[in-house]
């Protein structure tokens, strides 16, 4: 059996070359079908060292994004905001499209701004809060 880490190996390199070439490949959907009925797929956080290291200037932008949108109150801090965006991406599987734009772009690039994020943010917040 193929473990999870060759079969994301392939994933990836597959993906780079349909990135190159502007194309989806039978191959490259064989992979995610198979990676995600992987056996260890529910547990597979392969960049999880790499999510804790969130630039401060990040924080501090989504921070004042929160505030300006209201999505947060005055007694939220940036070490809170911090730790629930670092627990909030973690959650997700290694093919979250969320996740993979902080991978492959990079933290400033993140899409944490849409709604639905902002709105499973906020609500992670106030339940750590309350």
């Amino acid at each position: 059996m193929t473990t999870i880490e060759q079969l994301y190996s392939l994933l990836l390199e597959e993906d780079q070359t349909c990135v190159l070439r502007r194309i989806k490949s039978e191959k490259l959907m064989k992979l995610v079908k198979e990676l995600k009925n992987h056996e260890d797929y529910d547990d597979f956080h392969p960049h999880n060292d790499y999510l804790q290291n969130i630039p401060s200037k990040v924080v501090l932008d989504y921070f004042v994004y929160l505030r300006t949108f209201n999505y947060i109150g005055d007694n939220v801090t940036l070490n809170v905001l911090r730790k629930v965006m670092v627990e909030y991406v973690s959650s997700l599987s290694v093919l979250a499209r969320d996740l993979r734009i902080i991978v492959d772009v990079g933290w400033k690039n993140h899409e944490l701004t849409d709604s639905c994020q902002c709105s499973i943010i906020s609500d992670k917040i106030e339940d750590l809060i309350e």
